[in-house]
């Protein structure tokens, strides 16, 4: 019997796939979590969403790059914020932020964070966010149910009313 699964293969007759990129896990959390909640009157959908990163969005040419980083940074881009913010206070947190990482990088040192990106989840969970580093869409997902189990603080709409 062949089996398929994602990372090195160790078998004979197993059939193994790349892991999934940063990208498809993000998208691939964003389009359950967007599902799961699509009936929730608690889940503010407008308030969540991804921070684009400047250097994907200006393509391969360095040129084109370095002038849309230039452009972007002039307008307020921050190197380090996270992948995913949700902006509705919940159980006390006034956002929940996570940052995506591959599946391969869990073992890399500081769990493959740049140094800018820990000094922003740092400060995120400093002034009281709740945090998550996540390796895959069903890390993402538990990260973002467990927030949203939270369930809004008195005083706190859940939507603008």
């Amino acid at each position: 019997m062949t089996t398929i699964r994602r990372g090195k293969s160790s078998r004979v007759g197993e059939v193994v796939l790349p892991p999934l990129t940063e990208h498809q896990e993000q998208t691939i959390f964003f389009t359950n979590a967007c599902f799961n909640y699509r009936n929730d009157p608690t889940f503010v959908r407008i308030l969540f969403f991804a921070v684009p990163n400047g250097a994907a969005l200006a393509g391969k040419n360095k040129g084109v790059r370095a002038r849309v980083g230039s452009k972007l940074k002039d307008e307020g881009l921050t190197s380090g914020v996270a992948d995913v913010h949700y902006l509705q206070p919940r159980g006390g947190h006034p956002y929940l932020v996570i940052e995506m990482k591959r599946s391969t990088e869990r073992n890399h040192k500081d769990g493959g964070l740049r140094q800018d990106q820990i000094e922003y989840l740092d400060e995120a969970k400093r002034v009281g966010a709740m945090t998550a580093v996540c390796y895959c869409a069903d890390e993402a997902l538990q990260a973002f149910d467990l927030y949203m189990s939270l369930g809004i603080v008195e005083g706190e709409s859940p939507k603008n009313e």
